[in-house]
């Protein structure tokens, strides 16, 4: 072979290099946007499931199946109840089944730790005899509230 061969040998890996690279660092970013918009549709379907329960305060419960929650995402029952008009953030409780993948602040934050998947249990009830509460809602990750006693 000669000299000239053997030098666009070389130039051509470096090309192949590059274009791997490349490829690799487009197949990286797709995935990451598929993942953000996992995390925003599971988030908008979460607030969702609350609007439905608050808008049937029978004490029925209403499911979000599969929802899909970001490492650090942190949910809080201002955050549910400002989501909806008239209820207030007291007569919101956020439950959970006991998981190290989030941690459960009194009644009022979740965190999650780790990236995870749950369904999301809701109930609302219409509270006649009480004053500073017209609804009482229950949001539950991943316990089933209808298994209650």
């Amino acid at each position: 072979m000669n000299q000239q061969g053997q030098e666009g040998a070389g130039f051509r890996l470096i090309v192949e290099i590059v274009l791997v690279v490349f490829i690799l660092v487009i197949i990286f970013a797709v995935i990451s946007q598929v993942e953000r918009i996992q995390y925003t549709v599971s988030e908008q379907s979460l607030y969702r499931g609350f609007q439905n329960a608050v808008n049937s305060p029978d004490g029925s419960t209403i499911v979000a199946k599969d929802l899909v929650f970001e490492k650090g995402s942190i949910y809080s029952n201002r955050a549910f109840a400002s989501s909806v008009e008239g209820i207030d953030f007291e007569c919101v409780e956020l439950d959970s089944l006991d998981s190290t993948a989030f941690k459960k602040y009194e009644k009022s934050v979740i965190e999650f730790t780790t990236q995870y998947q749950a369904t999301v249990y809701y109930q609302c009830f219409s509270e006649d005899d009480d004053d500073d509460c017209d609804y009482r809602c229950i949001v539950s990750f991943g316990k089933d509230l209808s298994e209650e006693d």
